[in-house]
């Protein structure tokens, strides 16, 4: 053997060495049945969270049945998770179904006339203490078309049946052994964003639908609030849509005050904030996260006799799965092709959307807002609980 036949015989075993230390795997395999060796991950450290700050606007809605001291119309009570359809989410005791006919009873005399009962105020219903009783009002009659307008002839050249006749793929089953972690958030969509401008769409706004599919369907699930333990009725949700106002008009002629009773009709276009609940989970067989959405609830603004800002108020909250396939049968506004138009059920599902966390899952059932008060700073909360979100997937992997 020369010398050019050994170094060639060193070059190549040297080479074999390196190849068989690149090909052994590297950092942890998720179902890898060669290799069961997993590196864990210790779970995320609990946020700790500061007392909730005292608030001073807006003020509470609903005065509380019982409390430890007494109550003081002045003071503001702790705020508490959204859900149960009054500002903050606390429920009545007393009468937990009456949250949903909630108004202000008062008298408010303007140029000559005097309004008194309950009703809305710039066209939406409004929260308040029910001090002396509320008037319950019959519900309006729903009217077909009277929340998505719908034309009476074929408008297009072609019938549209790819929407109607649209069925939607069910969910993937996820075992409870296969989830490997899972966290709950509570965000909000600005339908006055730029890109969230199809939840405002003047033919066919998100609310209108919301309540069209509510009237139709007898399969969808209304709850007063987010955990699921109160439920509503389709009628309860109309009554407090369209309420009216006892008023007591000056007759000229017969120089006495007579009382008309006025209907004020809901307006779905002055609803600007969603609601949405959902569940993050990583699915260790698919070893992806998934995203799943729970409920949905349209949020209006709350304001008094004065028209003053009370808070904001969720009008219902709707079970999502229950309502999916009803919004795969609605079209969403595409401002690129009309011809190639998505489904609700599209848009939500691949989250063609903008929104902010206003909520995650903690010990003590805070938002973001009750122990940060500054409004940027809860904007930089909201982001770093995305970046979580997007880093616990990324870092159970290692390349």
């Amino acid at each position: 053997m020369n010398k050019y036949n050994f170094i060639l015989l060193i070059m190549c075993a040297l080479l074999s060495v390196q190849f068989s230390a690149l090909a052994q795997p590297k950092g942890m395999m998720m179902g890898n049945d060669d290799e069961e060796e997993k590196i864990e991950t210790p779970p995320p450290a609990p946020v700790s969270t500061p007392a909730p700050p005292p608030v001073t606007t807006p003020q509470t809605i609903d005065a509380p049945v019982s409390a430890p001291e007494p109550f003081n119309p002045s003071s503001i009570s702790q705020p508490s998770n959204e859900g149960t359809g009054n500002i903050y989410g606390q429920q009545n005791s007393s009468n937990p179904s009456s949250n949903l006919n909630r108004g202000t009873s008062g008298t408010t005399t303007t140029g000559g006339s005097t309004t008194t009962g309950s009703g809305p105020n710039r066209n939406l219903p409004r929260g308040g203490d029910d001090i002396g009783g509320t008037d319950v009002q019959a519900p309006p009659n729903y009217e077909e078309g009277q929340f998505v307008k719908e034309p009476l002839v074929q408008d297009g050249i072609y019938e549209k049946l790819r929407v109607k006749e649209r069925e939607v793929l069910k969910y993937d089953n996820i075992r409870e052994a296969d989830v490997l972690w899972s966290k709950r958030i509570w965000r909000v969509i600005d339908t006055r964003e730029k890109m969230n401008l199809t939840f405002s769409y003047p033919d066919q706004p998100f609310v209108g639908i919301l309540l069209d599919i509510i009237n139709k369907s007898d399969k969808v699930k209304i709850f007063v609030d987010d955990d699921f333990t109160l439920e509503a009725t389709a009628e309860e949700v109309m009554g407090r849509l369209g309420a009216t106002e006892t008023v007591e008009v000056y007759n000229p002629v017969t120089e006495e005050y007579e009382t008309e009773v006025v209907s004020n009709e809901f307006n779905p276009e002055l609803i600007t904030k969603i609601r949405i609940k959902e569940d993050w989970v990583f699915d260790e067989e698919a070893s992806q996260m998934v995203v799943r959405i729970l409920a949905l609830a349209p949020i209006m603004d709350v304001y008094d006799d004065n028209d003053n800002f009370r808070g904001e108020q969720a009008m219902f909250w709707v079970y999502y799965p229950s309502i999916r396939q009803d919004l795969a049968r609605y079209e969403a506004y595409n401002q690129f092709n009309d011809a190639q138009r998505m489904t609700w059920e599209d848009l939500l599902e691949m989250r063609y959307f903008s929104s902010y966390i206003y909520q995650e899952g903690n010990v003590r059932d805070m938002r973001i807002k009750d122990y940060i008060a500054n409004g940027v700073d809860q904007l930089i909360e909201s982001e770093n609980i995305k970046r979580k979100l997007f880093e616990y997937e990324h870092d159970l992997w290692s390349y």
